[in-house]
């Protein structure tokens, strides 16, 4: 327990001092401020470029609209960007042989595995809760509330598929020890999601539904199975990847 402690303090230190935590909180707060204003005021600036003479009645917009920019802004630019940021984490620690002089004082090897997801997992709670805090906040400039039915458990998913890119990362850099590595591991998990969800049989169990359907989820409703179903799917996937790595890493030569 002491080694993982250990370990886990160099990592958010490390964060620190390479500005990745900072790179990350700005990013996501930057997507946070974007969220409600893009909603409130995208269909105006629309007006401005049709041509003259034409008219189009565009819907007020709500704090529903702001909460749609907000996930969709959080998959197709924060997530990306905190993989981007975050994949170098395990596979420059064993391309270099960084690991090897505290491996040979000790540290056990599945500390190493543990230490790295709980360092990225608060990376990635830290960047998400930063996004969600400030768009919470700032909607109350523009609307009079800012929560919306099954917010929380969209959110939710959206995190738990964080968490098991995040394993798929960790996979990736202990298998090859290469940056592009760890991004493949990642980059076929999300294709993979993405292709289960084409198939009738299995489109409710895939985690990819948090990203591809949380529009429908929070204006028709999720219900408890619908939820469940692609929760524990990432839970499942997220354990069997860490185990994965944990046993390539025991078995790894440094």
């Amino acid at each position: 327990m002491k080694g993982l402690t250990a370990f886990m303090k160099k990592e958010l230190l490390e964060a620190v001092r390479s500005y990745k935590l900072v790179i990350l909180l700005i990013v996501f707060a930057a997507l946070g401020f974007m969220n409600p204003i893009s909603a409130r005021y995208l269909p105006e600036l629309m007006k401005t470029f049709l041509p003259e003479g034409v008219h189009m009645e565009l819907p007020q917009p709500v704090v529903m609209d702001s909460w749609l920019q907000f996930f969709k802004n959080t998959v197709q630019i924060g997530l990306i960007a905190f993989l981007i940021l975050c994949s170098s984490s395990m596979a420059n620690e064993i391309g270099r042989g960084v690991l090897i002089p505290l491996l040979a004082k000790g540290l056990p090897r599945n500390s190493v595995i543990a230490a790295k997801f709980i360092s990225m997992t608060l990376l990635w709670t830290l960047s998400l809760g930063c996004s969600f805090f400030i768009t919470f906040t700032y909607n109350f400039m523009f609307w009079s509330t800012s929560w919306i039915p099954y917010l929380s458990l969209i959110t939710i998913g959206v995190w738990l598929f964080g968490l098991m890119l995040i394993a798929a990362l960790i996979l990736g850099g202990v298998g090859k020890g290469t940056v592009s590595a760890s991004m493949l591991c990642a980059g076929c998990l999300f294709l993979l999601c993405v292709l289960v969800t084409m198939f009738n049989a299995t489109a409710d169990v895939s985690p990819f539904v948090f990203l591809s359907q949380y529009q429908l989820f929070l204006t028709k409703g999720i219900t408890a199975v619908q939820f469940a179903k692609p929760a524990v799917c990432a839970i499942v996937l997220t354990i069997l990847q860490l185990s994965a790595a944990s046993i390539l890493f025991q078995r790894k030569s440094l």
